[in-house]
């Protein structure tokens, strides 16, 4: 798969679980995006469809 980064966000995560809410994504277009998450020592790897009505 070739492809390139459409989003990059921060987030000042919490000891423990945490929970990120995506939001304000209306100028990606439909698709399926593969989103990554990280804290430096271990990282989540997860998938996002978007469709847009």
């Amino acid at each position: 798969m070739v492809g390139h980064a459409m989003l990059s966000r921060q987030y000042r995560l919490k000891t423990g679980f945490n929970e990120l809410l995506l939001t304000n994504l209306q100028s990606l277009p439909n698709g399926i995006y593969f989103i990554k998450a990280s804290d430096g020592a271990s990282y989540r790897n997860g998938k996002l469809v978007i469709h847009h009505n």
